[in-house]
């Protein structure tokens, strides 16, 4: 569930707000590097299709509904650009998120595992970050 800050900072980006652009990026780029680089392995090639989602999350921002939409949009926007990379990306497979940020009938479920995938992952390098070196 979304917390206050979120929300705000969701209304701010759909108003223009290049620092709210700013806390999405704080908070997505981290897990979408690792997304990427699970596809590609490819640093330099991840950090550039994570840098043009941000791009493309900037020019649709008015079509922004919730802060799970940007999240999904941004995993989805990712995911096929790294599809793309690999010259893998079959048509059967494609999720226009550049057009709708509310249309998550195709490939939602496939999306939303990859995401909590993504954030477990994220979560157990912290965890395991914290515990003494031996």
């Amino acid at each position: 569930m979304p917390h206050g800050i979120e929300i705000e900072n969701l209304y701010k980006l759909q108003n223009g707000s290049e620092a709210a652009l700013g806390y999405f990026i704080e908070k997505y780029t981290d897990p979408l590097l690792f997304y990427a680089y699970k596809f590609i392995s490819d640093k330099e090639a991840s950090e550039e299709i994570v840098s043009e989602a941000f791009c493309k999350l900037w020019n649709g921002r008015e079509k922004a509904v919730s802060v799970g939409s940007v999240r999904s949009f941004l995993y989805t926007v990712t995911r096929n650009a790294c599809f793309d990379f690999l010259g893998t990306f079959h048509k059967k497979t494609f999720f226009n998120a550049e057009e709708s940020f509310l249309d998550t009938a195709s490939g939602y479920h496939d999306i939303h595992a990859d995401i909590v995938y993504t954030e477990l992952i994220e979560v157990l390098v912290k965890e395991l970050e914290k515990l003494p070196k031996q």
